[in-house]
């Protein structure tokens, strides 16, 4: 929280999204493994070629990104538990650009968020994991970072029993 808090907006340069979510999307995937997760999750992307840069503090997106990926695997992990072998455990991420705008979603096929909790997702201290798994911080966190220091949105979509994704848009270094 405190390396958060004392980030200066001279930190941001023109990053190339793509390659940052590529590059966290694995250490995340790498980081799960080293844990001991014993669940194969299959870990997709679809980057839009030629994205434009977006201009940002790459270190702090990439705890968006980990964090994201973290909560989608969490997800479907859950989710293959229950549902057992024939389930296949799939975290997507995906970017493209819009009018001044590029797009990050991370997508898992998960069980999804209960209508009844959604409005708390980005509540500090919120979380749906069992006590010591975690502390209900990360999708805060990621709020700040993408809204308040970036400028960006961050948003879900959910249908329960099916998925859930996470979009972050965040204004494009150059208008496209």
């Amino acid at each position: 929280m405190l390396d958060h808090a004392r980030v200066a907006v001279s930190d941001l340069q023109d990053t190339d999204l793509n390659a940052l979510a590529g590059e966290y999307a694995k250490l995340a995937h790498y980081d799960l493994r080293s844990r001991g997760q014993t669940i194969d999750i299959l870990l997709e992307t679809r980057f839009a070629p030629d994205l434009p840069k977006v201009h940002a503090a790459p270190q702090e997106l990439g705890r968006v990104i980990l964090n994201l990926v973290h909560n989608a695997a969490y997800a479907v992990a859950a989710k293959r538990e229950k549902v057992g072998p024939s389930f296949t455990p799939t975290v997507t991420l995906t970017t493209r650009a819009l009018p001044g705008i590029v797009e990050l979603r991370v997508r898992d096929n998960g069980p999804g968020i209960a209508k009844d909790i959604r409005d708390k997702v980005f509540d500090p201290f919120f979380t749906t994991k069992p006590a010591g798994e975690g502390t209900g911080l990360g999708l805060s966190i990621s709020h700040d970072i993408v809204v308040q220091r970036h400028g960006g949105t961050i948003h879900f979509d959910s249908v329960e029993g099916q998925y859930t994704e996470f979009v972050v848009s965040l204004p494009a270094a150059s208008p496209i």
